[in-house]
């Protein structure tokens, strides 16, 4: 099994329908409104989902579900709306201003595992570094990390397409976009047909 490094991504955009966008090195700017979350995943395997408002977002919200925090150093005094992210500072004792700062909301927090004998067999072989095959394995669904183990000659794992590996039921970026109906072989007898 092979990964395209185009595929080995840290940070991406997403819209409402789970279309991503993968920007270039060193941007993290949003492309357009149309991409509201922004995931990033850095080889620590800390995963983390935050919506990001646009600017109507903000300003049609009535902020009616206000959190007070403590980040700020006092004089000044901050709240942060949960619905849409933004937030206001004022010095204490001073009426809160009219306009909201844009923020982020927090959607989820994932930790990820990895098989660390299928990260060290697959930097050893050359294909991958070592982070590249940390992210990889930490991305990847059950089915690929057996596929991976097979291809690595790692113990438990089995071939792309065979009755496991169809019979497994995962799903992630990596085995995705195969074809439906491709068939794994050993020799020249098919194993399986993928659903």
């Amino acid at each position: 099994m092979r990964v395209d490094k185009n595929q080995i991504r840290f940070i991406w955009w997403e819209d409402k329908d789970g279309n991503k966008y993968y920007p270039p090195p060193h941007d993290i700017s949003r492309p357009s409104d149309k991409y509201i979350y922004y995931h990033t995943m850095m080889p620590d395997i800390h995963h983390e989902v935050h919506w990001v408002p646009t600017a109507d977002d903000i300003r049609n919200c009535d902020h009616d579900l206000i959190s007070t925090n403590d980040e700020w150093i006092a004089p000044i005094v901050g709240r942060r709306c949960k619905k849409c992210g933004a937030y206001q500072t004022k010095e204490e004792g001073q009426p809160w201003p009219d306009k909201w700062e844009w923020g982020t909301v927090h959607i989820c927090t994932n930790r990820s595992s990895f098989e660390d004998n299928i990260a060290l067999a697959m930097a050893n072989s050359g294909n991958y570094t070592l982070k590249e095959s940390i992210i990889i394995l930490a991305r990847c669904c059950e089915r690929c990390t057996n596929a991976f183990a097979f291809t690595y000659n790692v113990p438990g794992g089995y071939p792309e397409y065979s009755l496991e590996w169809c019979e497994c039921n995962t799903e992630c970026d990596y085995c995705k976009p195969m074809e439906p109906g491709k068939y794994a072989r050993i020799g020249s007898s098919p194993l399986a047909v993928w659903p």
